[in-house]
């Protein structure tokens, strides 16, 4: 059953004890039966009806026509007329008020109903109506792009908050401005209102333009236009952004990319000049060692040599020593025997030295005034630091090599 409330403003008791009679009929809950303007507002502020069924005609301080207006802006109520006037005047009167229904006295049971129903779910509709209508205005209210809706010739109709802030007009001036003085193509001509051509992906293609506030002020913006409505005029819809933010840090990426890559010329350039110096003192290096390795052939083994030939058998085997090792320092074998990376100690070096001159364990331990077992320790300690200890290449063999 029918449990929607009706209120009911009629004067004459009797047609207002038939109507609530007809409407219990029909279903309806009737939330109270009053005969004056002043006492349906305050029947409907205290008792919230679904619909009023208002006669026009009443006594007191405002008629029907006015209380049902008051309805309508306070509450939002809907509400049915009932008049045994039905003449253009008393009809274009109620017409001010925006009624959902027009009943002339007398009128029949199922005629009420279908006004009552009608009316309801007309303002059923009206109510998502409203209540999409608020939900979008807030949504563009408070969106931080500019919105303005402007007609065919580039007049502006509507605009949010955002516009206001972002062009400086107030209210008041900027409905007076046309679009094609708030923003204007790079090059100074109008933009096109034909530019609402969707993407395949059904979005809007957005255009780059310059904005000009109320200050004369320039500024880069991003907006998009489309056509909207279906009325014969054409209506826009523009939706504009403020980059200027966007475009100070393009150019500061720019510029920072510009200054990266000459600190990378610079940084090549510097690397260049370094490895020429290191090519110079390589070569340096190289001739120093050549200059050591004539001197010492030239000046130092000739006397070593006659030394040799003239001394007594045991000076003469430590002669030898000094020829090797005089011979090793200026030969490859000297610098590799001595690179950091094996960390051979002097003594080492030394019995290396003799191993790779062919001496055994006793000559060595007699030349260098140390026992066999230490001879025979040294050269386990060089074989674990050349990597030897799991390999069967002999020691004098290896040295050779390097």
């Amino acid at each position: 059953m029918n449990q929607n409330k009706i209120l009911v403003v009629e004067d004459e008791e009797v047609i207002a004890f038939h109507l609530e009679e007809q409407l219990k009929r029909l279903g309806y809950s009737v939330v109270g039966v009053v005969n004056s303007g002043d006492a349906a507002i305050d029947m409907v502020k205290n008792h919230h009806p679904d619909l009023v069924l208002m006669d026009i005609e009443m006594p007191g301080n405002i008629n029907g026509i006015e209380a049902a207006r008051e309805i309508k802006d306070r509450f939002q109520i809907p509400v049915i007329f009932m008049t045994a006037y039905g003449d253009d005047y008393y009809i274009n009167e109620a017409k001010l008020a925006e009624p959902f229904g027009y009943l002339i006295k007398p009128f029949r049971e199922d005629d009420l109903n279908a006004s009552i129903m009608i009316a309801l779910y007309k303002n059923k509709v009206d109510q998502k109506l409203r209540h999409s209508e608020e939900k979008y205005r807030t949504l563009v209210e408070n969106a931080f792009d500019a919105i303005f809706s402007f007609d065919g010739e580039g007049q502006i109709i509507f605009w949010n908050q955002a516009a206001v802030n972002m062009f400086g007009y107030s209210p008041e001036e900027i409905k007076t401005q046309s679009i094609h003085k708030l923003i204007r193509e790079s090059d100074g001509k109008k933009i096109k209102f034909f530019r609402d051509t969707k993407h395949k992906d059904d979005s809007l293609p957005v255009n780059e333009a310059l904005g000009f506030n109320k200050d004369g002020r320039e500024f880069p913006v991003e907006y998009s236009i489309c056509q909207w409505g279906h009325s014969k005029d054409k209506d826009y819809i523009c939706i504009i952004r403020d980059i200027s933010s966007y475009k100070d840090t393009e150019m500061a990426l720019l510029e920072s990319q510009e200054l990266l890559a000459q600190n990378n010329a610079r940084l090549n350039e510097k690397n260049i000049a370094l490895k020429e110096i290191l090519n110079q003192l390589e070569e340096e290096k190289k001739e120093l060692r050549n200059r050591i390795t004539q001197n010492a052939n030239r000046l130092i083994l000739p006397l070593v040599n006659q030394l040799i030939a003239e001394s007594t058998k045991g000076l003469k085997a430590k002669l030898k020593i000094l020829q090797t090792n005089l011979k090793n320092i200026t030969s490859s074998f000297g610098i590799s025997i001595s690179e950091t990376e094996y960390n051979l100690t002097q003594r080492e070096i030394e019995i290396c030295n003799c191993i790779s001159n062919g001496m055994t364990t006793r000559e060595i331990s007699k030349l260098l005034n140390i026992s066999k077992r230490t001879v025979d320790n040294h050269r386990s300690n060089i074989r674990k630091k050349l990597n030897l200890l799991n390999n069967n290449t002999g020691l004098q063999n290896y040295l050779g090599t390097l």
